[in-house]
């Protein structure tokens, strides 16, 4: 955990909070969130995330994803009878069908009675590393451009 190694370095700097939200995008996290109005509405809506979380949770949130998953974000693998298999969280529930939401802006109705299994899983949907693909400067500016979404 590198970028947490240097968090308290780097947290008197002056931040460049413009930069963040290319960052946001270069991580690719406008896959997943929305903020403002922007991106994929498939993980929680982040555009009051700074109410939400203290600093010290939001780099947590970043750099462990799978150590705190948001309510109704626990991701699960599915197999139908005929071997397909899907991979998304719960977004409905009836008796006869599962609503699964997918990466992408998919949803999938899946027939109850054609479920072979379902496996709820450990990690979380959203990827662990990455401050493997951003600098440190980069986390701290998106991290401070995250805590200003109020």
């Amino acid at each position: 955990m590198r970028a947490r190694c240097l968090w308290n370095h780097y947290l008197p700097r002056n931040r460049t909070r413009q930069k963040a939200k290319a960052v946001f995008q270069k991580a690719a996290c406008t896959a997943c969130y929305v903020i403002q109005g922007e991106g994929i509405d498939f993980g929680p809506e982040l555009s009051a995330i700074g109410d939400t979380l203290s600093r010290a949770d939001m780099v947590s949130a970043i750099l462990q994803p799978s150590q705190t998953i948001s309510l109704g974000f626990k991701g699960f693998t599915i197999e139908l009878d005929d071997g397909t298999q899907y991979t998304g969280y719960k977004s409905g529930k009836s008796e006869t069908t599962l609503s699964l939401r997918m990466m992408g802006r998919l949803q999938k109705d899946l027939n109850v009675s054609k479920i072979k299994y379902r496996d709820q899983m450990k990690d979380s949907l959203m990827p662990a590393g990455i401050d493997l693909a951003i600098s440190s400067d980069e986390l701290v500016d998106l991290v401070g451009w995250l805590m200003d979404q109020k």
